[in-house]
């Protein structure tokens, strides 16, 4: 549908959406009945989602609703979507109400709307208190859909274990919004040839692979190709069996990317590759293993530390513009620091890794950088030997540290 058709509809729904605002306020004095809005074509808007429930009391007497706003064309997943209906209300007729939400804006008095923030911060102490001990929302299958899913499974020829793996590149944005320059966060992309030794590793292990993801825009090179279940891109993925693989897996290894929200709302433990913003780090995702991109100057060719990252040049970045007026350039995760990322999940998970007295005062040192807002899950955890490469890095941070 063009811009024109959609305006026109608008225009043809503002009576009823008067109608329905005026009802709101008939009714304000027993139920409030407020409304929101969400972008349900980007997976990873969900976090935000879950952020406001987990941290926002609901308003006594009150009804709220949510009404789909779209970023993009297509819905990320409508399955996904319609498994949130069991914690919200998400409504049909997403022109209607978004016209609602408008004229609530236009008529005196706020209280008929609210709209969900862009992002939270886990530097905000009195959200991390509410995060912390709120009851996390896991999602779940119904039987329905896994006896479906379960049946299509045999199409795959997958058996045993398996890991799922995703890499955030550009290929999903610009074949969704070819028209948009979304090259602004490109940045945040990898390179998914530097999973390969780690996807040879895994399959050595007797753990098959699958890669998940939609309109991505390079494959594996064909000699490691062939370590990869064909699932991906062809006639056999749907919406149905992206779900139930990232809800069975082993583990997920992924990126900086909104799929990261599919093996955290399914419970799934994490591999977490090529972070970008450590200030914003997901932390509260248990059983992870991340680790991060790192940062240097191409003028002076510093390498920038982690307390640089969190409070120095190089805190907050979301933009390339922003590396270029800094002359910062990101350097991905190589595809050794790749692979021991992988492989320490592995062991973890197998109970076969014991911790040295180093380990565990590098992994106590990242974490008091944060100072007083460091709530993480006590399972989340930066890369052991990725730690170790950059011990003096992560000195030098717990010194300036001190000094501030």
């Amino acid at each position: 549908m063009n811009f024109t058709s959609i305006k026109l509809i608008k225009v043809i729904l503002l009576t009823p959406a008067a109608l329905i605002a005026l009802m709101q306020r008939v009714l304000s004095p027993v139920l409030l009945i407020r409304t929101s809005g969400m972008d349900t074509s980007r997976i990873g808007w969900f976090h935000i989602l879950n952020w406001h429930l987990r941290t926002t009391k609901p308003t006594p007497h009150s009804f709220d609703i949510f009404f789909e706003k779209r970023s993009i064309p297509a819905q990320a997943n409508p399955i996904f979507i319609n498994m949130w209906r069991n914690y919200v209300r998400i409504v049909p007729f997403r022109y209607l109400w978004e016209v609602v939400h408008k004229i609530n804006g236009w008529l005196p008095g706020n209280n008929y709307t609210f709209d969900l923030p862009k992002g939270f911060s886990f530097s905000d102490e009195d959200f991390c208190k509410k995060f912390k001990n709120s009851r996390p929302i896991v999602l779940q299958l119904n039987k329905k859909e896994t006896f479906y899913a379960e049946q299509e499974m045999k199409t795959i020829n997958l058996a045993g274990e398996f890991v799922c793996f995703h890499n955030r590149d550009a290929g999903f944005l610009k074949k969704s919004v070819s028209s948009y320059d979304w090259s602004y966060h490109d940045h945040r992309d990898s390179n998914i040839q530097n999973y390969a030794l780690a996807i040879k590793y895994l399959v050595k292990q007797d753990l098959s692979c699958i890669r998940l993801g939609t309109l991505t825009s390079d494959l594996l090179e064909p000699g490691f190709q062939k370590y990869v279940v064909r699932y991906q891109g062809t006639e056999k993925q749907n919406d149905l069996l992206d779900l139930y693989l990232a809800s069975r897996c082993k583990f997920f290894i992924t990126t900086d990317s909104g799929i990261n929200i599919l093996p955290y709302m399914f419970n799934r433990p994490v591999v977490l590759l090529n972070w970008i913003n450590l200030t914003n780090l997901l932390r509260y995702l248990p059983n992870t293993i991340c680790i991060p991109k790192m940062y240097f100057n191409t003028d002076t060719g510093q390498v920038y530390d982690f307390f640089d990252m969190l409070y120095g040049d190089c805190k907050d970045i979301i933009r390339q513009e922003q590396l270029d007026a800094k002359n910062i350039q990101i350097v991905e995760n190589s595809p050794n620091e790749i692979i021991d990322a992988v492989r320490e999940m592995q062991m973890r998970q197998a109970d076969l890794l014991v911790d040295s007295n180093a380990d565990k005062i590098r992994q106590e040192n990242i974490w008091k950088l944060y100072k007083q807002s460091a709530h993480r899950s006590p399972s989340f955890r930066i890369g052991a030997n990725f730690l170790a490469k950059h011990e003096k890095l992560l000195e030098r941070s717990y010194k300036k540290l001190m000094a501030s």
